[in-house]
Order: C-alpha cells, then structure tokens, then sequence
C-alpha cells in the first residue's frame, strides 16, 4: 500500500510539474508583450524597460523558468500580468463561483447519468437503451466550450430564463 500511495504521489508531482511547464511555455511563448497590457500602447520606451525589467522578461527564457518554478514551490504565484492584481489572490477571489458552478454541474449532470444508466439497464438491447446511449455519447464527447455556447443561446437568448453573463438581475 506504501509503494502505490508513493508511486502515485511520483505521478501526481510528474503531472503538476508538465503542468506548471506547459503553462510556463504558452505564457511566454505566445506572440505578444504582458508590458503592454500593464502600462499601455502609449507608454515611453523606458516605462516598457522598467516594466519588463520588475516582470523578469529581460532574463533569459531558462532563468524565467528556474525562478518560475522556485516561486511555485514557495506557493508565490506572482502577479498577474493582464490585471496586475496577485494571482492568488484572483483564484481566491473566483473559487466561490467555480465552487457553484460545479455544485450545479453535479447536481443536474449525476441525476441525468443514474437515470440514462437505470433507462439503459432496464431497457437492455431495446428502442431505449439505444436512445440513452447516443445522448450519453453525446454528452462525453461535445466539446464544452460549444455546449456552453448553444445552452446560454438556448437558455439566455431564446426562452429568456437566465441572464447571459453575470450575476445580477436576470433582466434589465
């Protein structure tokens, strides 16, 4: 039991650790500068300087990312680049709506499994079954970028029953 509760931890750090180097690499690498979003387009060349300097982006990539990952251990998340603002700070400040969304996720997505799996036991090799399979196959492989899309079409702009984006009066 030892050796698997280890090996799995080995695992689980291996996966943080791509993780954490993935993120690192399409930060830094996707064309664009974070100075621009922190100090604006009109900005002098040696405000750019100044702010690519406090960031780091003046090191080299290697050294970004040794410190990168030194912070990481440290639980230092640093500062967001596009609002400025401590990233931990930010995830705090979201964990209460991604805490909501999930619960309501669970909460309408394991009754419809159990059901569709009740429906396609009881209803073996029939009309049913067939039904219950294709919705649940359905379900698993829709992408949920544009599910979420057509449901808040459906829900949002078509029947008019929950507001689009936020979290204030349904309607104004």
């Amino acid at each position: 039991m030892g050796r698997y509760l280890l090996r799995r931890l080995m695992h689980a750090a291996v996966v943080i650790w791509g993780a954490a180097t993935l993120v690192f690499l399409i930060l830094h690498l996707s064309p664009g500068d974070p100075a621009v979003n922190l100090v604006g387009e009109q900005a002098t060349k040696e405000q750019f300087e100044m702010v690519r300097k406090s960031l780091g982006l003046d090191r080299p990539l290697h050294e970004r990312y040794v410190t990168y990952l030194g912070d990481l251990l440290q639980g230092d998340f640093g500062t967001s680049w596009f609002i400025g603002q401590p990233t931990i700070d930010v995830l705090w400040e979201r964990i209460p709506d991604t805490v909501e969304l999930t619960l309501a996720a669970a909460i309408v997505g394991i009754p419809l499994a159990i059901g569709l799996g009740i429906i396609s036991a009881v209803f073996r090799g029939r009309a049913a079954d067939y039904v219950s399979n294709v919705v649940a196959l359905f379900g698993i492989s829709t992408p949920n970028f544009w599910l979420g899309v057509m449901l808040i079409l459906l829900f949002a702009v078509e029947l008019r029953w929950l507001p689009a984006i936020g979290r204030g009066p349904f309607f104004s």
